[in-house]
C-alpha cells in the first residue's frame, strides 16, 4: 500500500511539474509571437481558453492530491513497522533514548515496588574505570611440539558448539582449574603420554569460574569485585535505605596465549554472566546487566595491545518487549577471538536459560502473568480458573549470521518453566522445548500436581514470531486418579531429565518409579509418545548412544521412591525395561556403619567423560562413610574416578569399572574431572593427577598438583 502511495505521489508530482512547464512555455511563446505580430502590424493572437482551462484544472487537481497524499505517506512512514534481517518487527521495539528507558524503570518501580521495596538489579552508580586485577604470570619456557592427538573434549550438548568447563585439553596440554582455588594448572603431555606440571597461574582478585580452549588461546571466565553504592528508592526518587553489602561481582574474561601463557586480552563488564559458548573462534556471552540509574546502558572495558577502551551500547541498540519486567538488561556480546572486536546488543529483561546451536541462540525467562491473575482472581467461580496459565516463559531467538554476528529474529510465550539447557533443542529448523509447571487441581488437594508440555516451534518467515507448530500436553508423567476420573493431562511426577536426539525426545519423570518416555518427532506437527520404560529410580542425565540406545546416570530408589544410591543404566528405547544397570548403593548396615555417595555428574553433564565411538563413560564419585560404635564416632572420605566401557554388542553391556582412587586430604573434596588422550585417561583432583591405561586399567603415572583454598 505504501509503495502504491509513493508511485501515485511521483506521478502527481510529474503531472504538476509538466503542466506548470507547459503553462509557462505557452505564455512565453505567445508573448514572443504577439510581439512579432505587433512589429509586423498584425493582430495579436488571444490564448486558447479551452486549453488554459484544462491545464489549470490539471494543475489544481494534481496539487490538491499531492497535498492529500503527502501527509498520509508521512504518517504511515512514522508508524511503519521496522524491518530487520528481511523481517517485519512486530514484537520488539527499540528503546531509543534514556528518557524512554527511565520512564519504563519508573513504571516498573511503581507497579512492583509499591513505593517502598527494592528492585534488585537497579543500582545507583558503578565506576567501570576501576583498576583491573593483575594476575601472576610468567612466560613459559618454549613452545609445545604441535602434534595431532586423539582426545575427548568437554561433553557438549551440540556438536560444534563448545561449552566451558574447569578442564580443557588439545591433546598436547591440559588446563585444569579446580573449583574454588583461583588458579590454573598447566600440564604438558609428551608424545609417550608422560605428563608434567608446566606451571600454575594464580590469581588474587580475579575469581576464576571456568574456561574455553581455542586453537591459539585459553579463555578464562570469572568475576571481579566492584565497589558499589546501592540504594533503594521511593516512587518520588528519594533514597529509602542503603543496601547492606558494599561489593558486587562483575563478569570478567582473561585471554592467555595457549603456548607462551602470556596475557593477551582482558574484558570486564558490569554484568553477571548467564552463560556462554564458543563457535568458530567467536565467544558468545549472554549476561544479565544491572540497570545503573546514572547510565543504564550496558557497558564493558577492554584491554588489548596496551590500550584500554570502554564500549557502551547505544540506546538504539537496546530493545524491549511489551511484557518485559524491567528488572535488568540481557546483553548479548559477540567477541571475536581473532581480532578481539566486540559487538553488544541489549534486551530489557533477564535471561535464565539458553540453548545454542550452530545457527541460533535461544534465551528464556520465566515470569508471572499478573494480567491473567487480575482478570480471574475475583471471579465468582475460581475453580474454573486455569491457574497454570499465570506461569509463563518468554522464548527469544537470535540468529547467528554468516559473519558470526547475532540478530534477533523472533519470540513467543509458552506456559510453564524451562528447567535447563537440555530441555531445549533445535533440529531441522524446529525448536523443541519441554516445560513444566505446578498446577492447582481442586479435586486433588492432598499433593503437588504438575503439568508437563512439549512445544514444537518454528521461526515465522515474515514477522519476528516463533509460531507454535504443535503441543503435546498429555501423557508426560503417569496419569493420576481424581474425583472426576483418570487424568492424563496432569501428574504428580516431576521431570528429572530431558534429552533430544534427532527426531526423538526422551523425558524422564519420577515420583516412585522412572518412566522414561520416548516421543516421536518425525512429524513435528504430531508428536507421539511411542514408548515408556519403567524401573525403580530415575536418570538425571541421558546420553544418546546411536539412534535407539541411551545411557543414563541417576539415582536408585525403593518402590516407595526413597533414593538409595547411584546407578548407571543402558536402554533400548524400543523395549519396556532397561537392558542393564550398574548400582552404587548407599550402605545403611545394621552394625552402625553408614556410607553415602555423591557425584557432580548427577547434575552437571560436563563432569562426564563420554564418547560412544570409544565406548567410554566415566565420572567421579565421593563417598562419605561414618560409624557410631560403642559411643565412638568415626568418619572418612573417599574420592574415586570410575571408568566404564559401554558396548551394546556384548551380553554384559556395562563393564565392571576401573576405579582410580585419589589420596585423602584434610577435608572433604571431590575428584573433579578426567580427560582422554591417546588411550590414556588423566584423572584430576585438587592435589594430584593420576593417569591410567584405558584398555587395561593400569595406573601409569601420579604427579602432585599445587592447590590453595580461597577464603
Amino acid at each position: 500500500m505504501r509503495e502504491f502511495g509513493i508511485i501515485l505521489l511521483v506521478l502527481l508530482t510529474i503531472t504538476f511539474l509538466v503542466t506548470t512547464y507547459l503553462l509557462i512555455k505557452d505564455r512565453i511563446w505567445l508573448k514572443r509571437l504577439n510581439k512579432y505580430r505587433t512589429s509586423e502590424s498584425l493582430k495579436p493572437i488571444k490564448p486558447n481558453n479551452n486549453v488554459l482551462q484544462k491545464r489549470f484544472t490539471t494543475l489544481a487537481l494534481s496539487f490538491v492530491m499531492m497535498l492529500a497524499v503527502t501527509p498520509i505517506l508521512t504518517f504511515n512512514q512514522q508508524n511503519e513497522p521496522t524491518y530487520y534481517v528481511d523481517k517485519q518487527m512486530v514484537n520488539v521495539k527499540t528503546v531509543g533514548s534514556k528518557n524512554k528507558l527511565m520512564s519504563m524503570i519508573d513504571n516498573y518501580n511503581d507497579y512492583y515496588l509499591d513505593g517502598i521495596g527494592w528492585s534488585g538489579g537497579i543500582n545507583d552508580s558503578v565506576d567501570m574505570r576501576s583498576d583491573r586485577p593483575i594476575p601472576e604470570t610468567s612466560v613459559g619456557s618454549g613452545d609445545l611440539e604441535n602434534k595431532d592427538r586423539d582426545f575427548i573434549d568437554t561433553n557438549n550438548q551440540v556438536k560444534g558448539v563448545q561449552e566451558a568447563d574447569i578442564i580443557k585439553t588439545d591433546g598436547n596440554r591440559i588446563f585444569y582449574a579446580p573449583y574454588g582455588r583461583n588458579q590454573v594448572s598447566i600440564i604438558d603431555v609428551a608424545i609417550d603420554g608422560t605428563a608434567s606440571l608446566k606451571k600454575d597461574i594464580v590469581f588474587e582478585q580475579f575469581y576464576l569460574s571456568t574456561m574455553f580452549l581455542t586453537d591459539d588461546y585459553v579463555v578464562l571466565v570469572g568475576y571481579v569485585y566492584e565497589n558499589l553504592e546501592r540504594k533503594a528508592y521511593t516512587t518520588i526518587g528519594e533514597p529509602y535505605f542503603e543496601i547492606w553489602y558494599p561489593y558486587v561481582y562483575s563478569g570478567a574474561i582473561y585471554v592467555y596465549d595457549k603456548t607462551t601463557l602470556e596475557e593477551v586480552y582482558v574484558y570486564k563488564t558490569q554484568a553477571n554472566f548467564a552463560d556462554y559458548r564458543v563457535i568458530d573462534n567467536k565467544l558468545y556471552i549472554v549476561a544479565n546487566t544491572q540497570i545503573n540509574l546514572a547510565d543504564p546502558r550496558p557497558q564493558a572495558t577492554m584491554e588489548y595491545q596496551g590500550s584500554i577502551k570502554t564500549d557502551i551500547v547505544d540506546y538504539n541498540e537496546i530493545y524491549y518487549f511489551d511484557e518485559n519486567i524491567v528488572s535488568g538488561i540481557t546483553a548479548i556480546t559477540v567477541l571475536d577471538l581473532e581480532t578481539f572486536e566486540a559487538d553488544t546488543k541489549g534486551y530489557l529483561g533477564r535471561t535464565e536459560q539458553i540453548h545454542v546451536s550452530k545457527d541460533a541462540i535461544y534465551t528464556t525467562s520465566t515470569y508471572y502473568d499478573f494480567s491473567y491473575y487480575n482478570q480471574n482472581v475475583n471471579t465468582e467461580d475460581t475453580e474454573t480458573v486455569n491457574w497454570d496459565e499465570m506461569y509463563k516463559t518468554s522464548i527469544r531467538k537470535f540468529r547467528i549470521l554468516e559473519d558470526g554476528s547475532v540478530a534477533y529474529v523472533g519470540s513467543t510465550k509458552v506456559l510453564g518453566f524451562v528447567g535447563g539447557q537440555y530441555w531445549m533443542d533445535e533440529y531441522d529448523g524446529y525448536f523443541r522445548v519441554i516445560t513444566s509447571a505446578k498446577v492447582w487441581v481442586p479435586e486433588i488437594s492432598d499433593r503437588t500436581i504438575y503439568k508437563h508440555r512439549l512445544y514444537v516451534l518454528k521461526e515465522n518467515e515474515l514477522i519476528d514470531s516463533l509460531d507454535t507448530i504443535s503441543i503435546l500436553d498429555k501423557g508426560i508423567g503417569k496419569p493420576i486418579l481424581s474425583k472426576t476420573g483418570v487424568r492424563n493431562d496432569v501428574t504428580d511426577e516431576q521431570v528429572k531429565s530431558v534429552r533430544f536426539n534427532g527426531v526423538k525426545a526422551h523425558v524422564v519423570t519420577f515420583l516412585q518409579t522412572d518412566p522414561l518416555y520416548t516421543i516421536d518427532l518425525s512429524n513435528p506437527a504430531f508428536p507421539v509418545i511411542t514408548n515408556a520404560i519403567e524401573e525403580p529410580g530415575f536418570s538425571t542425565y541421558l546420553h544418546p548412544w546411536g539412534e535407539d540406545y541411551l545411557v543414563g546416570i541417576g539415582n536408585m530408589a525403593t518402590p516407595s521412591g526413597m533414593v538409595t544410591g547411584i546407578k548407571l543404566s543402558v536402554y533400548d528405547t524400543n523395549t519396556l525395561e532397561p537392558l542393564q544397570s550398574y548400582e552404587i548403593p548407599y550402605n545403611n548396615s545394621k552394625d552402625n556403619v553408614y556410607s553415602y555417595s555423591s557425584s557432580e555428574a548427577l547434575y552437571n553433564p560436563k563432569a562426564i567423560l563420554v564418547d560412544s565411538e570409544k565406548q567410554i563413560f566415566a565420572f567421579a564419585i565421593s563417598t562419605y562413610t561414618y560409624s557410631y560404635i560403642n559411643y565412638d564416632y568415626n568418619s572418612s572420605y573417599q574420592s574415586e574416578y570410575l571408568i566404564f566401557k559401554i558396548d551394546f554388542t556384548k551380553e554384559e553391556i556395562i563393564s565392571e569399572p576401573y576405579r582410580i582412587e585419589h589420596g585423602s586430604a584434610e577435608y572433604y573434596f571431590n575428584v573433579d574431572r578426567g580427560v582422554y588422550i591417546d588411550n590414556l585417561v588423566y584423572t584430576f583432583s585438587e592435589y594430584e593427577m593420576i593417569s591410567v591405561n584405558y584398555e587395561t586399567g593400569e595406573i601409569i603415572q601420579t604427579i602432585p598438583l599445587k592447590s590453595r583454598l580461597i577464603s
